[in-house]
């Protein structure tokens, strides 16, 4: 027989098996995850969940975004030349020009626009697009989009869709169908800001998309960027990756040594710091850009407080936007499916509905799917001066 104490014995050790692990898309599971040093291995699964969308992928939709159609053009063309730049990303051969091919562009087949001209505070004009037969049959109609700057006005060659506050409800707005035409139209982006420019990364992870800015652009582009995510672990990685040969002096060389001429290195923009992006330290409008893939999409995997976590990280992420910038969000939450509309309604205009202060226009830049998933989509949300006439969000939907 067993001894009462034997038996004690065993059923603590029993216990002490037993561990039950973070649950998935918490703060202890990131940093479990990150602890790990999977990132790049063989071990890493790598799947393509929108946080592991790189630089590169992104690098077409940022740059215009950040200088410019003009100059992005130029830039883009330049590195997808071996021959005239050292740069690795791969290149496909459409219509006798060289373009970058990533996961977000290479299906940019069919889309279709109706006017040339976004972010350009002189012209004030209006995009939009085709929105997809998905969004028609669920009752959402091709509505008009028009800008901030031009006041109401009705035309019966445009489709998209305005968002009213107050009714908390998508709002039809007669149109008619565009002609179908297959021309493709260049859209024509101004540049953020003639001036050096603030970007903040929200929830960076192990694969920075402000890393990456940093090495592609000359460090006179930016101000500063700034990295950060509430694992400790990651951020440790992160500043020893990208900024381990930096004393922390040498980062205020550029500003209190008029004597040194520091190396590009030292006086890189690049920052990183744990942060909690419910609640971060930052004063009022002090980014041009705010990016952000894929945390949303992991934050909302807490069933109870997920949802109302990412709209703090959205009211955030609005509120240390400069007016006039730009929040870039990338989430398999595809406002071009009906899961996606409920998600932008609930947590992107639930987040920006208290800032009355503001206007807001987004873009969605995504894929429709047909039969198949949709995948990801890339949400542009511009932040405009208060329109005194309209509460209404417009949100232009640009399908590849």
């Amino acid at each position: 027989m067993f001894s009462a104490a034997a038996l004690a014995k065993d059923d603590a050790a029993e216990l002490r098996c037993i561990v039950v692990p973070p649950s998935y898309g918490s703060q202890q599971y990131w940093e479990e995850r990150y602890s790990r040093d999977t990132a790049d291995s063989e071990d890493d699964p790598a799947p393509f969940h929108s946080w592991y969308f790189s630089y590169e992928e992104m690098r077409p939709l940022l740059l215009p975004l950040i200088l410019g159609t003009e100059e992005a053009d130029a830039l883009l063309l330049e590195s997808s030349d071996p021959d005239k730049s050292g740069n690795t990303f791969t290149t496909q051969e459409q219509q006798g020009e060289a373009k970058p091919t990533t996961l977000l562009n290479e299906q940019r087949e069919n889309k279709t626009y109706s006017e040339t001209e976004v972010n350009d505070e002189e012209e004030g004009k209006t995009l939009t697009s085709s929105v997809s037969e998905d969004i028609k049959e669920e009752g959402v109609e091709d509505e008009e989009i028009q800008s901030d700057d031009e006041g109401v006005q009705q035309d019966d060659d445009e489709e998209s869709e305005t968002y009213s506050e107050e009714e908390d409800e998508f709002e039809e707005a007669s149109s008619e169908e565009e002609d179908g035409t297959d021309d493709e139209v260049e859209v024509t982006r101004a540049p953020l800001s003639n001036d050096p420019i603030s970007i903040l990364e929200v929830g960076c992870g192990d694969v920075p998309m402000g890393a990456g800015l940093v090495t592609d652009l000359p460090s006179e582009r930016f101000a500063r960027v700034v990295c950060i995510d509430y694992s400790a672990s990651v951020i440790q990685k992160m500043e020893e990756k990208y900024t381990k040969d930096l004393e922390p002096e040498t980062k205020k060389i550029k500003t209190t040594d008029n004597v040194h001429e520091p190396s590009k290195k030292e006086t890189t923009p690049l920052e990183f710091k744990k942060v909690d992006a419910r609640n971060t330290p930052f004063s009022d409008e002090s980014f041009h850009l705010v990016l952000e893939k894929g945390t949303l999409d992991a934050m909302l995997s807490d069933r109870e407080a997920g949802s109302a976590n990412c709209q703090k990280i959205i009211r955030e992420s609005a509120r240390v936007l400069k007016t006039g910038g730009i929040i870039v969000l990338v989430s398999h939450l595809n406002a071009f499916d009906t899961s996606g509309i409920d998600w932008m309604e609930d947590v992107v205009f639930g987040g920006l509905r208290s800032f009355e202060t503001s206007s807001w226009a987004i873009e969605v830049h995504g894929n429709d799917g047909g039969d198949a998933q949709p995948g990801p989509a890339v949400y542009v949300i511009h932040k405009k001066p208060k329109d005194a006439k309209s509460s209404k969000i417009p949100v232009q939907f640009f399908s590849y």
